[in-house]
C-alpha cells in the first residue's frame, strides 16, 4: 500500500515503467527497453502488476523482482517451452491450477493446463491443429533507416529454404494506422504467401505503436506522405539488400493497410508490379465528412489525425490519382 507502478511516456523513444514511493513522493525507474513499450503483466486474475512483456524482435519478459515466486515461474514456462511466447491466461481462484498460452511465430498456439502441485503441464487443445509448426516460415526481426533517419522497425518472412536469393516480394503495412502494430506472431496471410513463395515485408512505419509516444505521433496526419515513405524506403532496402526482386514487389494490406497499398502504386508506380486492398478507405475527404457526421470524438480524432484541408486530402486519396497508377 506504498508503490504505485506508472507507464510514463518519455520526450524521445518507448515507455517506461516508474514505481513511485506515494509516502516519500520519489520515483525511479523500474523497468524500459532500448527499442519497444512495455507491455504490463499481472498476477492472474488479479490488479498486481509483477513486470512487463517487451514485444520487440521476440517477446522477453522482464520481472520487477528476480527472485519473486512470479520470476521464477515465467523462467520455468520459458524453459519447458523454448522458442515460444507463454503468457498466463487464466487461473483458479487458489492459483493451484492455471491456464498457459504457448505461442510462436509458426506456431498460432497451444493451451496447456499447469498443476502447481506436481509442476506439469497437460496438452489441452490446439487453437490450429492443422497447422504443423515444422512447415511454416520463420521470422526475423529487421531494421532501417528512413530517409529522415527515423529507425524502423518490422519483420521479414521468407519462404523455407530460400534464404539468400532475391525473391518475389510481397510488402504487408497493417491496418489501424496509429497504435497498431506487427509483431513476433503467427500470422495466417504471412505464412499463406510464404508457401506460396514470396517473401514478406512487414515495416512498422511512423504512427505505429509500441515504440514510444513520439514514434506514434510523427505520423499524425501523415496519410499518403511521410507514413507512406517509409513503405517506400522499406521496399528499397529489401532490394538492396538483394532479399527483393526488383521486378516483383508488390503491396498488399487491409483497412489502412489497404490505403497504403493503393497509395504506393499512386506515388511509386515504377517501384510495384501490382497492389491489392482489402477493406480499405481510399477517399480521404469522404471518409473527413463520413467521420464527421458519425461522431463529434470522431471528427475531431479524423481532423488532428489525418488532416482537415479538403485540397489536401484530395490529393492522398487513391481515387482521385487512378491515372497516375
Amino acid at each position: 500500500d506504498r508503490i504505485a507502478y506508472l507507464r510514463v511516456t518519455q520526450a524521445e523513444g518507448p515507455d517506461a515503467i516508474v514505481a513511485w514511493d506515494i509516502a516519500a513522493d520519489t520515483r525511479r525507474e523500474v523497468l524500459r527497453d532500448a527499442v519497444v513499450d512495455p507491455e504490463v503483466i499481472y498476477r492472474p486474475d488479479t490488479s498486481t502488476p509483477v513486470g512487463a512483456r517487451f514485444l520487440g524482435a521476440t517477446p522477453r519478459q522482464v520481472f520487477f523482482d528476480d527472485s519473486s515466486a512470479d520470476a521464477r515461474l515465467g523462467r520455468m514456462f520459458e524453459q519447458a517451452f523454448p522458442g515460444q511466447a507463454v503468457r498466463i491466461v487464466s487461473a483458479t481462484r487458489d492459483a493451484s491450477t492455471k491456464v498457459l498460452m504457448a505461442t510462436s511465430d509458426v506456431d498460432p498456439g497451444s493451451f496447456y493446463t499447469y498443476d502447481a502441485a506436481t509442476k506439469e503441464a497437460a496438452f489441452a487443445l490446439a487453437r490450429r491443429a492443422g497447422v504443423d509448426p515444422t512447415q511454416m516460415a520463420p521470422m526475423r526481426a529487421v531494421s532501417l533507416p528512413a530517409r529522415d533517419g527515423l529507425v524502423l522497425h518490422g519483420y521479414l518472412t521468407r519462404p523455407s529454404g530460400h534464404d539468400n536469393d532475391p525473391l518475389p516480394l510481397v510488402v504487408l503495412p497493417h491496418g489501424g494506422p496509429f497504435g497498431i502494430f506487427d509483431d513476433w506472431a503467427f500470422d495466417p496471410d504471412v505464412q499463406v504467401l510464404a508457401q506460396a513463395g514470396y517473401a514478406v515485408l512487414q515495416i512498422n512505419y511512423r504512427g505505429s505503436g509500441n515504440y514510444g509516444r513520439s514514434f506514434r505521433q510523427a505520423g499524425a496526419r501523415g496519410w499518403g506522405t511521410t507514413m507512406q515513405d517509409d513503405l517506400t524506403d522499406a521496399t528499397r532496402w529489401a532490394i538492396a539488400q538483394g532479399i527483393a526482386d526488383a521486378e516483383r514487389v508488390c503491396l498488399y494490406g487491409g483497412s489502412y493497410g489497404g490505403y497504403a497499398s493503393l497509395m504506393g502504386v499512386a506515388r511509386e508506380p515504377a517501384l510495384y508490379r501490382c497492389a491489392v486492398g482489402y477493406v480499405g478507405v481510399y477517399d480521404l475527404p469522404l471518409m473527413r465528412a463520413d467521420n464527421r457526421r458519425s461522431a463529434a470524438w470522431a471528427g475531431t480524432w479524423t481532423d488532428e489525425w489525418v488532416g482537415n484541408d479538403t485540397a489536401q486530402l484530395s490529393a492522398r486519396s487513391p481515387t482521385r490519382l487512378a491515372t497516375q497508377i
